[in-house]
């Protein structure tokens, strides 16, 4: 039955091949009748990326009735919609023109084997006509027949050739294609050329269009006999042409009687002739076979189908041959070739395989190696086990006599390194050592076969694999700039420290965490070159300063650490302290002598159940503090919840910024001389939902840690400028900028941004700076403020007096205020110093044309006093409080009596 199944699955195999041969001994023309329009590469690089417009197909279905096409047919899917107005300019083109169009339509099975129709979309079905272009492949994936007609919807549509044929289908029939008409000579032209008018008219007139993808990338592709891989457009010509020179394939089945009649004929007559001249005379039948099946499908169009008579000859001389041959001799010629193809094989894969591979016999010589062997092992033919690294040879040993010999055998897989006898050099070995059972002749039993193990060993030198392994293991634990250990290293040093010593009595551990201060200013001046040397040269000194057992590691960029096993917190504060005058030890590099200190944070512990994360966490808290505090901090618990309340703050604090819960107030400022306001500062307030109102002293600091700072100051600056942009009096806005904002982020386009949506006119925004500012002082800094000036805002030194002592910023930067401190204002009239202080102050101002304000006044002599020393403007609670924004409105929309009193009071 299965030799039955394989040869019913072969002849339509070699039929399909037979037939397709035929068309390579037989050269048609085609009739010239069908165009191909191709929507080829050239047409998608003019027009652009698939699908296009159907605007573009109107285009082409006018071009083409100019040119006097007789029809157009589109093997293109039209079944879903586009923009209704491509679609309707597409069908309005086709009744236009009146050309007869042709749409396609076809029919595809789910995976359930239901049928799914795809027709043309019905505004465009009601102007052409649906024809179906269905490609069916044979078994083996090569196309050679096409319907004639198929069934969608309850009704029989044609496919194109047979629409472009002319024929009238009267049923779901099929056709062969003949593909001995020249595929290649069929006119094409290209779908650009033709909407361009590119295209001699002559070409088209009177012929039919068939439009399809040509392109590649557009996967509309099929295989056919003798052409290959073509497009399903050419298809469609290719069986166009067929119908239209009458050359449909109709096959033709020679009668299953006839060949039963021919086998009973010939087997007798080739039983009784010479083995030889009976298989020549098998060969001649089947080659007049052909040669009469050639004939008329080139003259009647007949596809005879000639595989069946074929496979009848075949089988009548293997008959005979194993009647001469006999049955056993053909099979153990069969067996033998097998056999030697199998040795041959096998041989090859020995020889050249990249492995070493070693037969060892039963009694531990070797049968057999490959030249890989020769290399790996310098051994030959009939050298023993002992010949192999020791190693090698113990495993060998292990598989070949087992201790237990009940035990069942099995492979080792084993992966050493090796050491060579001849340079010392390291040898990285993988290797598998397998059992063989095989059958063997003892003499002793009389001849009898028994049971032999043999094994096989097969080796791959893995020395550089080895190496890359080793390479990227160091790599993953080591600081690739130091050399030092890396985190990770670290880790897992702290966690097998504290496995080997759970009960502490090791005496303590210690980890010592430091940073490089103000190492950023080393990279900045004078480049990274420079600033890793400053890293090495400092973990070279770490190295030195630690005990025997010490761990050092680079943990990020400029911080280290330092684990010291079996260390008191007093030996550790010792080493710490060495390592800090290590450290200070000015560095000599590249000609410059540079002075580095480090800030150290200190973790102590006997035994804990702490991670080696926690452990790190905490070193590096007692570091943060050392930061803030001191050069050297011990951590202690009280740090830990500093920590988690800072770290409350911050996540606090980023909800507040997301969700724009930080509040802009305002504070009016007031002319001392008339008692007018002259503006207002923009302030931010953050009320907390539990814990109430938090201090900017206290959430500013922090948002510049984080990084939030120039998102709370772009926001502050917009609302500050809408505001402003909407009070009835034409007052200045002050709004804070950080030194942050300044150095690191983009001011100039917060402000930019902040003026374009509110309308706010530049002149009446004043940014205020603090000293701090200038303390970098830098090109930068100084393009910031060219940009900021050109754009036309003013500035104004916040908390003047206070701060970075140089006054040389006062004539490079153009700042046209100074804002008084309220340190020297609270003490008025009464403080001598104050008073000395504030007209050194206002004089300076007036030297220099500087507006000035005076911030915290809270009575009316302090008022009355800086009005007398010529300070022009004044700010606090003495006028009001920071107000919300709609308070602000009101306040300066209608003057209240409160209102008036203030500025009575400013007059007064």
């Amino acid at each position: 039955m299965h030799a039955a199944a394989g040869a019913a699955g072969i002849l339509p195999l070699l039929q399909s091949h037979l037939s397709d041969l035929r068309f390579r001994f037989q050269e048609r023309s085609p009739s010239g009748e069908v165009v191909l329009v191709d929507i080829d590469p050239r047409s998608l690089a003019e027009i652009g990326i698939w699908p296009w417009p159907r605007t573009l197909h109107a285009d082409l279905v006018r071009a083409a009735a100019a040119a006097g096409a007789a029809r157009v047919a589109f093997d293109i899917d039209f079944s879903s919609a586009s923009q209704p107005a491509s679609d309707a300019a597409f069908a309005k083109a086709i009744d236009e023109t009146g050309l007869d169009t042709l749409l396609a339509a076809f029919k595809q099975h789910d995976a359930q084997g239901q049928d799914i129709a795809s027709m043309p979309l019905t505004a465009l079905a009601a102007s052409g006509w649906p024809a179906v272009v269905n490609l069916r492949p044979d078994a083996d994936g090569l196309v050679r027949t096409f319907p004639v007609a198929v069934e969608i919807g309850g009704e029989l549509l044609p496919s194109i050739p047979a629409a472009i044929a002319g024929l009238d289908p009267a049923g779901e029939d099929v056709f062969g294609i003949d593909y001995s008409i020249d595929a290649t000579s069929v006119p094409r032209i290209s779908y650009a050329d033709l909407i361009s008018k590119r295209v001699d008219p002559a070409l088209l007139a009177g012929r039919t269009l068939i439009v399809g993808a040509n392109a590649v990338e557009l996967q509309d592709r099929f295989t056919i006999p003798r052409w290959g891989n073509v497009s399903g457009s050419t298809v469609l010509a290719l069986a166009s042409e067929t119908l239209l020179q009458g050359r449909a394939l109709q096959p033709v089945e020679l009668p299953w009687g006839g060949l039963a009649i021919a086998a009973i004929l010939l087997v007798p007559l080739l039983r009784r002739a010479r083995i030889i001249p009976g298989l020549c005379g098998l060969a001649l039948l089947g080659v007049s076979a052909e040669a009469a099946a050639f004939v008329l499908q080139e003259k009647a169009c007949i596809a005879l189908v000639t595989a069946p008579f074929h496979g009848l000859l075949v089988c009548i001389a293997g008959e005979r041959l194993l009647r001469e041959l006999g049955i056993r001799k053909v099979l153990a010629w069969v067996a033998g070739i097998q056999a030697s193809n199998s040795r041959a094989m096998l041989e090859r894969v020995v020889e050249e395989g990249f492995g070493a591979v070693v037969i060892v016999d039963d009694k531990g010589t070797v049968r057999r190696l490959n030249d890989e062997a020769r290399r790996l092992f310098a051994i030959s033919v009939g050298a023993q086990l002992e010949a192999l690294p020791a190693l090698v040879a113990r495993d060998c040993r292990a598989v070949l006599w087992p201790a237990d010999t009940a035990a069942p055998l099995a492979p080792r897989s084993v992966t050493n390194l090796l050491r060579s006898e001849k340079d010392g050099a390291m040898q990285a070995l993988e290797y598998t050592v397998s059992p063989l059972r095989l059958a063997a002749v003892d003499d002793a039993s009389s001849g009898q076969a028994v049971s032999a193990t043999h094994l096989c060993l097969t080796a791959r030198d893995v020395t550089e694999r080895q190496m890359v392994e080793d390479r990227m293991r160091h790599l993953a634990l080591h600081d690739d700039l130091t050399g030092l250990a890396n985190r990770a290293a670290l880790q897992l040093h702290l966690d097998s420290a504290s496995r080997e010593d759970g009960d502490g009595s090791a005496g303590g551990f210690a980890l010592i965490a430091f940073d490089l201060d103000r190492f950023k200013t080393v990279n900045d001046a004078l480049g990274h070159a420079m600033g890793d040397a400053v890293l090495v040269e400092v973990a070279r000194r770490l190295e030195r300063c630690l005990p025997e057992q010490g761990l050092a590691a680079r943990i990020s960029s400029d911080e280290f650490m330092a684990f010291l096993p079996k260390a008191s917190p007093e030996q550790a504060h010792e080493v710490a302290q060495h390592l800090s005058a290590t450290i200070e030890t000015p560095i000599m590099a590249s000609g410059h002598r540079l002075s580095i200190r480090a800030s150290f944070g200190l973790y102590c512990w006997s035994s804990d159940s702490a991670s080696a994360e926690d452990r790190m966490r905490r070193a590096d808290l007692a570091l943060y503090c050392a930061e803030r505090e001191g050069q050297l901090r011990l951590f202690e618990p009280a740090m830990e919840e500093d920590r988690l309340v800072r770290l409350d703050l911050e996540r606090d604090l980023l909800e507040a910024v997301e969700a724009e819960a930080l509040e802009v107030v305002f504070q009016p400022q007031v002319s001392l001389r008339y008692g007018a306001f002259t503006g207002a500062e923009a302030l931010l307030r953050w009320q907390h939902p539990l814990k109430g109102p938090i201090s900017p002293a206290l959430f500013i600091p922090v948002a510049e840690e984080m990084g939030l700072i120039h998102r709370i100051g772009a926001r502050v600056l917009r609302v500050a400028c809408e505001e402003a942009a909407s009070w009835d009096q034409p007052l200045r806005v002050a709004v804070n900028v950080s030194a942050l904002q300044l150095s690191a982020g983009d001011v100039v386009s917060a402000v930019r941004a902040a003026l374009d949506a509110s309308g706010l006119p530049a002149h009446r925004l004043e940014l205020e700076i603090t000293e701090s500012a200038f303390v970098n002082e830098d090109s930068r800094l100084q393009a910031v403020f060219d940009e900021l000036t050109e754009i036309g805002v003013s500035f104004s030194l916040d908390d003047f007096g206070t701060g970075y002592s140089s006054l040389g910023y006062l004539h490079r930067f153009p700042v046209s205020k100074l804002k008084i401190d309220r340190s020297f204002v609270k003490d008025l009239p009464r403080s001598g110093q104050s008073l000395a202080i504030l007209r050194a102050i206002l004089a300076l101002a007036q030297g220099l044309d500087l507006r000035t304000i005076a911030e915290g006044i809270e009575n009316e002599e302090q008022a009355e006093c800086l009005r007398m020393l010529g300070c022009a403007e004044a700010q606090g609670y003495l006028y009001s409080k920071p107000i919300d924004a709609s308070a602000m409105r009101d306040l300066l929309t209608e003057p209240s009596a409160d209102d008036q009193a203030v500025r009575a009071r400013a007059l007064a």
